[in-house]
């Protein structure tokens, strides 16, 4: 694009010229100054091109510091999701056993007051005096 502007900018140098040089000719000093000016341009436009390049450089430097950055962040964020996970688990399967364990001391006391009511409607445990 920029280099459209300064052949632009060129041809109209030129067309500017050579219809002045009918009415009036350019001293060679003139041509040299215009000649100047045009080299001038690129030279500018070569610069900001230059500047250019080198902050792409220095925003592609930082977008990939950037982006390792992230890659660390997410991979700690796995790591903490599958230590979430294990937890999860762990607290399930503390659970399970815990309602077995409750399950199985229910049972446990309703034998044990069955026995105690079996115990307790027999024959008395004191000597009776016959």
């Amino acid at each position: 694009m920029k280099n459209i502007s300064l052949i632009a900018i060129a041809a109209v140098t030129s067309l500017v010229v050579s219809g002045c040089s009918s009415t009036n000719p350019m001293t060679t000093g003139d041509r040299i100054s215009q000649r100047g000016g045009v080299i001038s341009d690129f030279g500018d436009s070569w610069s900001q091109g230059e500047n250019d390049v080198e902050q792409g450089r220095k925003s592609v430097a930082k977008s990939a510091k950037r982006l390792a950055d992230g890659e660390k962040d997410l991979e700690r964020a796995r790591q903490k999701v599958a230590e979430a996970e294990a937890q999860i688990s762990a607290a399930r399967s503390a659970r399970i056993s815990g309602e077995q364990q409750i399950e199985s001391g229910r049972t446990a006391m309703e034998r044990a007051e069955a026995a105690y009511s079996a115990t307790k409607a027999g024959p008395s445990a004191l000597p009776t005096a016959n």
